[in-house]
């Protein structure tokens, strides 16, 4: 077996939509979530699942760490 510790960023999910749509009184950190689309920070599913796949194709050492943004 082996495992990979991979940290994907901030992903534009259907639940980033459902966050950026309530009330500040709701969410007190509705402003960074509202940026972080603003700012392009928010990668697609698609972009987030191409790197993993980049990822796995590299047969990374079992164990390790890696992140998104090394991989697109």
């Amino acid at each position: 077996i082996q495992t990979l510790n991979v940290g994907p960023g901030i992903i534009d999910t259907d639940m980033q939509a459902d966050i950026r749509s309530v009330s500040i009184e709701d969410f007190p950190r509705l402003e960074q979530f509202v940026g972080f689309k603003e700012s392009g920070a928010l990668r697609s599913p698609e972009i987030v699942a191409q790197a993993i796949k980049n990822i796995l194709d590299s047969k990374q050492e079992s164990g390790s760490r890696h992140n998104i943004q090394d991989f697109l």
